[in-house]
């Protein structure tokens, strides 16, 4: 990310000089409360609202909005402000937390609609909070500009992926409070060769309401208590030329002039392959990974606790990846992601698990992903 330090006025930069860290450290806690709400709902969409493809549905929903979305952004920022836009936020995560204790079309779907129009601003505000206060960091204490955003970005991304372990370990600890009454003899098919979609997929037992009420209520206080934290802590975003310049139209210009840049083309191969593995991990993958190679061995509530180590690894990951970074270099980082998604992918194809195989399925979930990391 490039941060022109003239973006910012002087006063602006005098309210954040001394404050960069605590104000990276305590926007990462917001982000860590809220998303370990809505992550660990994620990975149980498809289990918990299995009728009519409902859980899946609206996850396509959330992301195909993150599209519009991001190209408004700018708008949406110059409208209402930094601050504003993550409160914004925050209310349309606990909006879609509430609509899973009636999980039906009418409730889930437009409350998926608006988590997804409020996401793109989300994190372009958390571009411009860290870039603004990177930024003064830089002119501060006198450091090069990257190695100050790279820092801010290693704090951040430290905190805010300790959400995929809490959130996943809360899940498992509240769903193992109820009892699950497997199907007598009835055939499993798990692993690859099973089909969700199919009339004869193996059924998953849900969790009674009393538990899953419990667990939606307590990742409602998750997203409340980021809501506080953002009204009471965070400071208003300095503003900057860039979000006051912008409009819409410049912003959807930019998406196709950005495509006469022969680095942007470069890198669209990669952009591909992210979009694809993201779209698989985060939709398919609550079906299909998530039904086929967890709750289908071992049962819903055991989703928790591999995701949660899949969560650690990545929160180990961006705080090892963010400073070995300047030795290896971005490009290594890419080479060794790549190799590592495609040996998980061959692995679950030929891979067919079983309950006594927890173990491994727990270590394989616990690569690390520099992929994701490589944004540091």
């Amino acid at each position: 990310m490039v941060v022109n330090l003239k973006c910012y006025g002087e006063k602006d930069d005098r309210e954040l000089v001394g404050k960069e860290v605590r104000n990276t450290a305590i926007l990462a806690l917001s982000f860590a409360l809220a998303f370990t709400a809505y992550k660990s709902i994620q990975m149980l969409q498809s289990s918990l609202n299995q009728k009519e493809g409902l859980g899946v549905t609206s996850l396509a929903c959330v992301y195909a909005c993150v599209i519009v979305s991001c190209i408004c952004a700018p708008t949406v920022i110059k409208l209402v402000g930094g601050k504003l836009t993550l409160i914004i936020a925050w209310i349309a995560h606990s909006i879609y937390i509430s609509s899973n204790f009636y999980p039906i079309f009418a409730t889930l779907i437009p409350s998926s609609i608006l988590l997804g129009l409020a996401t793109g601003s989300l994190w372009t505000s958390q571009g411009l909070f860290l870039s603004s206060n990177g930024a003064s960091l830089a002119k501060t204490k006198n450091q090069d500009l990257h190695a100050a955003l790279s820092k801010l970005n290693g704090i951040f991304f430290t905190i805010h992926e300790t959400s995929q372990f809490t959130g996943n370990i809360i899940s498992p600890l509240v769903l193992n409070k109820g009892s699950y009454d497997e199907f007598q003899n009835v055939t499993k098919i798990c692993g690859a060769n099973s089909c969700p979609l199919s009339i004869n997929a193996t059924k998953i037992v849900e969790p009674g309401r009393e538990v899953l009420y419990t667990l939606l209520g307590i990742y409602l206080v998750f997203d409340l208590m980021a809501l506080f934290i953002t009204l009471i802590f965070i400071p208003p975003l300095p503003k900057s030329k860039w979000s006051e310049e912008k409009s819409l139209k410049s912003s959807i210009s930019s998406c196709f002039l950005a495509l006469g840049d022969y680095e942007v083309l470069l890198l669209l191969p990669m952009f591909l392959f992210i979009a694809l593995e993201q779209a698989l991990f985060w939709a398919d993958v609550t079906k299909i990974f998530v039904v086929s190679f967890i709750s289908c061995p071992f049962g819903i509530h055991y989703v928790g606790y591999i995701c949660a180590t899949h969560g650690a690894s990545i929160v180990v990951a961006n705080f090892v990846l963010s400073r070995i970074v300047r030795f290896t270099g971005r490009h290594f980082l890419y080479a060794l992601a790549s190799v590592l998604n495609m040996t998980m992918f061959i692995l679950f194809y030929f891979w067919t698990p079983e309950k006594h195989l927890y173990g491994g399925l727990q270590k394989a979930c616990g690569r690390p992903k520099p992929m994701d990391d490589c944004k540091i």
